[in-house]
Formats: structure tokens, sequence, C-alpha cells
């Protein structure tokens, strides 16, 4: 027995010496890739260096398009880096996002394809990630002759007009007996019922009702998921062990979605139901805060109101065009907070030439539409 028991003290006391040597070898080569630092491949635009297999990754917070900003003032307005293993491109200027797009428009149309994209989005076959090509092609007619077209947009005239009425109207009473409301909800609820009236004729999104707020739940759990980076999508080989959890929370949802789509809407109808659910209400609710930060912005505002609209009736379109001041800021608004600041993230199809510098193929392409807003000595 205690011959067993110093065999296992010495396996044991060897073991720990093992690992501390493997431990201190690759901490060494670690720090040596790190240090010397990883090219992001042959002929690549100017960019940062990154880890091995990690890329750049390592650091990023939780911004991405205020790195990618930083990034860019010392890189330039086009720069290359290694987002785990997926190469990548940012875009920071309007000038080069404009000679990019004119030149290269059909190589870059196709999305960068997320794993959560595949489980709620019928295997990516949505018009917002189906890859460019002639099912792309019908998907974009259908919606721009049957759902947004300018007939439609102006037959659900009276429907929005009632549902911004209905909440200026609840915004008041809320004020009149000093009741806190949750303006965020409160939005999302108005866009998803304005959206849901355009896509299939009827208000989905009731707060009062039990079904309208499980509507609201699973849609808010949706764009969650949908928003979160997810490092399986950059380093392929954990997508078997999903560390985050995204997969197995869309395969969990997406059935339910399926039944609302089975339940509400036509085969035809599928298709770009979340958009302006939560880019929408966000841009607003920023520019109500950005307009009751400046006092004096907040005056004119409501001075133009007074002049063009009056006190005795709510604002109408047809009233916008008359609304300069208040056009331009909310053009303010846009900069200071777009919906979507790095915008949907596309993908080369095929690998070309940019600038006399090499693109791979799948390269994933950002554009930093929030950098572009800013002046470029801002910290």
């Amino acid at each position: 027995m205690e011959k067993l028991q110093s065999l296992f003290s010495l396996l044991s006391r060897e073991n720990t010496t093992l690992l501390a040597t493997t431990l201190v070898t690759f901490s060494l080569i670690l720090i040596f890739f790190v240090n010397r630092g990883c090219p992001n491949w042959r002929n690549a635009p100017p960019g940062p260096k990154g880890w091995p297999i990690f890329g750049y990754l390592p650091y990023f917070g939780d911004h991405l398009n205020q790195d990618f900003f930083h990034l860019a003032k010392i890189h330039g307005p086009l720069f290359s880096l290694s987002m785990g293993q997926k190469p990548a491109i940012v875009i920071s200027s309007p000038e080069v996002a404009r000679e990019f797009f004119r030149d290269n428009d059909e190589k870059i149309s196709s999305r960068f394809i997320t794993e959560v994209a595949r489980c709620i989005g019928y295997d990516a076959s949505t018009v917002v990630f189906e890859p460019y090509g002639a099912r792309w092609q019908l998907l974009r007619k259908i919606l721009k002759t049957e759902v947004f077209s300018a007939r439609a947009i102006a037959l659900l005239q009276p429907t929005r007009a009632q549902e911004v009425q209905g909440l200026l109207r609840s915004a008041y009473s809320a004020s009149q007996s000093k009741t806190a409301i949750n303006i965020s909800d409160t939005l999302f609820v108005l866009l998803g019922n304005i959206i849901s009236n355009l896509v299939c004729s009827k208000n989905l999104f009731h707060s009062e009702k039990k079904e309208g707020r499980e509507l609201r739940d699973m849609f808010y759990e949706i764009l969650r998921i949908v928003i979160t980076p997810n490092v399986s999508d950059l380093i392929p080989f954990l997508k078997p062990f999903d560390p985050q959890g995204l997969r197995r929370r869309s395969m969990k949802i997406a059935p339910k979605f399926d039944k609302l789509v089975d339940d509400r809407l036509e085969e035809r109808k599928k298709i770009c139901f979340f958009a302006g659910t939560d880019t929408t209400p966000s841009t607003i609710e920023w520019g109500i805060t950005e307009i009751f930060k400046n006092l004096e912005v907040y005056k004119k505002v409501l001075a133009e109101l007074d002049n063009v609209v009056g006190k005795n009736r709510f604002v109408e379109e047809t009233d916008i065009p008359k609304l300069i001041y208040f056009q331009a800021v909310i053009k303010e608004v846009f900069r200071l907070h777009p919906g979507v600041p790095l915008l949907i993230p596309r993908r080369f199809d095929k690998p070309c030439e940019i600038y006399g510098y090499n693109v791979p193929k799948n390269t994933i392409v950002f554009v930093n539409v929030w950098g572009m807003g800013r002046p470029t000595n801002m910290d």
C-alpha cells in the first residue's frame, strides 16, 4: 500500500511538472507570436496584426464601431485585420465607400452569414441574408412592388397616423398624471404595429393582451440573439461547442417564430418582418434624448412646430417638408446615432484587387458609418 502511495505521489509530481512545463512553453510561444504579430494576408491593406487563431479579437471591447474608429486614425480609411480566422476589411470614410461600392457592388452584395441567421432565417434564405443572385433579385422585387410600393405606403397613411396619435395621447395622459413611461418599449410596440400592418394588415403587438406581450418578448429575444457577436462565426472550429449558447437559444425560439409565420402570414410575406422594429425606435429614443439635452435646440424645434403646425392639431406627414429645422435635427441624430453603426457586414464572393491590395474570397466588409459621422481628431 505504501509503495502504491509513493508511486502515485511520484506520478502526481511528474504530471504537475509536465503540466507546468507545457504551460510555460505555450505561453512563451504565444508571447512570441503576439509580440511579433501575425500578418493578415499577402499584400493586404495596412492594418493591425493579431494573435494566432484569434486574430485581433482579444483587443476588442463592447463597441466594435468605436474600436474601428480609433484603428482608422492609425491605419487609414481602408484597413485590414483578422477577425478570428476570418479576413476582414474596414471602410471608414465616405470617399472610400463611394469608390468601393461603385466599382465592386456586385462582388460584395452578399451578406456575411452568421450561425444565428441560419437558424432563425430559414438557412439564411431571407432577403437580408440570401446571397446575391436571381432569387435575391426576385425577393427584392416582391418587396419593392408589393410591400413597400408608393401605393402600399399611401394606403397605410391613416393607420400610421392613428398609431402615432395614440402614442401621443398616451404620452400626454402620462405626463398629466406624472406617470413614467418606458419610451423604448412604447416605441417598439408602435413601430412593430406599423410594420405588421404593412406586412399582414393587422396589429400584432398589444401590450395589454397576453399574446401581444408574448410576441413582443419573443421579438426582443430574437433581436438580442441577432445583435450579439458570435465568436463561433469567426473561429469555425468552435461551432460544435457553441460556447455562447447562441445557437441553442436560436433553435429554441425558431419554432415559436415558425408558428407565428404559419398562423399569421402568407408564404410571400415571411421576409423582412424585423426591419425597423429595433433600429427606428432606437434612433427616435436617441433623438428625444439629444433634444432634451440641448435646451436651445429644444426651443427652436418647439418654435418651428408652433409656427408650422400650431397648437390645435397633431403633426401630419404632409407637414414634414415645411419643418426645415426639425429635418436638420433628425439628420444630425442619424449622424450621431446611426441605427446600424457598421451596417450589416458584407462579404466578397470572389477574390479581387482593391486600391492595389489583394482581398481574398469570403473577406468580411465592415462599413463604419458611425465613424464616418465623427471628426478624425475626436477621442
